[in-house]
């Protein structure tokens, strides 16, 4: 531990006490619900993550209102409470903390994931890079209504007092890789020429009334956190001015508690393996410098060195190592134990990223997402002698996982 005097510090955010700077933020863990309410699979995956040393795990791809994709949760009614008090109770078990964050998908998304509704941006316009083109030429955006709008900040209340009373730790509004919030405030996709759109304080506008309205149905006393872009990565978009003058907007009228930033959309802030490690972090770090929040920030940060230098540094203040944790459970507790040549890094094959409509999962470990059936094996029944014939990738998995149930394994190669 002593190695790493950062990560294993704890911090305090109103009244929420992690117990490490280590985080996995909001992702999209398809289908692991039976009707938009979050299954037995569902509480396994996050379970096992806080088991393995965490100190705060996000349900993200959660919808607050009728019509999103058939793939995110649906907080949409009162049957949602008693999710969350299973998955919170599951996380809290462990000694971690639990953020709910409601994520209205917006324009980024294909027309066939919709059972009916088709994709909506703040005006009917495709902006590539920002609102993808369509891949069907039928495809097309629909633009937001007013009313509608007005619907969507009270649906992310309602939903907010639904994750208070199912016992979560804190809730956050998902406003970044151009999606809903993160269309409405960028210039180069909100073509709006009412209240909603135009200036500085118009982009932001449905941003904060629906922070407002949670704020409203939680209390003072409850965490609520916002995701952001630091910046566009686009020419005509926002940047890190535009981002530091939001987020002292939201501050200033005790809408947020901690703010976590990535960078641009996906393909930005995911991080390839042909990208250095933490790239866009200085983009974050000039953000961090300019604001008296709390900053969490998730970018290819792989290594736990490299977390510890970030957090030294002063560029965050929470470390997410989502996919890290996707690769390995058990990341905090192996570190903070001293076995960290067993830890499993996050190669950032993107294999996570690319099978989106699938289950969560991961190339380099099998059990991610089949956590309810392989998290603990029961023991060998019978001990054997086991010979692995093969020395790759597949055949090493057999062999560990024959190894962890008891048997004696020889691999030949």
């Amino acid at each position: 531990m002593t190695d790493y005097p950062n990560i294993f510090s704890p911090l305090t955010i109103k009244g929420m006490t992690l117990r490490n700077r280590i985080c996995s933020t909001g992702h999209m863990a398809s289908w692991m619900h039976h009707n938009g309410v979050p299954n037995d699979r569902c509480r396994a995956y996050f379970e096992e993550r806080a088991r393995g040393g965490i100190a705060l795990v996000t349900l993200g791809a959660t919808s607050v209102r009728e019509g999103d994709h058939p793939a995110y949760f649906q907080n949409l009614d009162d049957r949602f409470i008693a999710s969350y008090r299973t998955l919170t109770q599951a996380v809290h078990r462990h000694g971690a903390k639990f953020i709910a964050q409601f994520c209205p998908r917006g324009a980024q998304v294909h027309l066939s994931e919709f059972c009916e509704p088709m994709p909506s941006a703040p005006v009917a316009r495709l902006v590539p890079g920002v609102i993808n083109p369509p891949v069907l030429a039928s495809e097309h955006v629909a633009s937001w209504s007013v009313e509608e709008l007005e619907d969507l900040a009270a649906c992310c209340g309602r939903a907010a007092w639904r994750a208070r009373a199912g016992g979560a730790d804190g809730v956050e509004l998902h406003a970044h890789q151009h999606h809903l919030y993160s269309q409405f405030l960028s210039p180069a996709c909100n073509f709006r020429d009412d209240a909603y759109g135009g200036s500085f304080s118009g982009r932001a506008r449905l941003l904060v009334d629906s922070l407002t309205a949670m704020r409203q149905a939680v209390g003072h006393d409850f965490v609520v956190g916002v995701r952001l872009k630091a910046h566009d990565m686009h020419p005509e978009g926002y940047d890190e001015q535009d981002c530091v003058r939001l987020i002292e907007l939201l501050q200033s009228r005790g809408l947020i508690d901690y703010v976590s930033l990535t960078v641009g959309g996906a393909v930005h802030h995911t991080g390839s393996l042909y990208m250095p490690e933490a790239a866009q972090l200085e983009r974050v770090a000039r953000v961090r410098r300019a604001i008296d929040l709390p900053v969490f920030h998730a970018g290819g940060i792989v290594t736990p060195e490299a977390a510890e230098a970030a957090l030294a540094e002063g560029c965050l203040d929470v470390v997410g190592i989502t996919k890290g944790h996707f690769a390995d459970a058990h990341f905090v507790n192996k570190l903070r134990e001293g076995r960290q040549e067993e830890i499993r890094l996050c190669i950032r094959c993107q294999f996570c990223c690319d099978g989106g409509e699938g289950p969560v999962g991961c190339i380099y470990n099998p059990v991610t997402g089949r956590e309810k059936e392989w998290a603990a094996p029961a023991p060998a029944r019978v001990r054997r002698r086991v010979v692995i014939v093969g020395a790759g990738p597949a055949g090493m998995e057999a062999a560990i996982t024959a190894s962890e149930g008891g048997h004696q394994v020889i691999v030949l190669e």
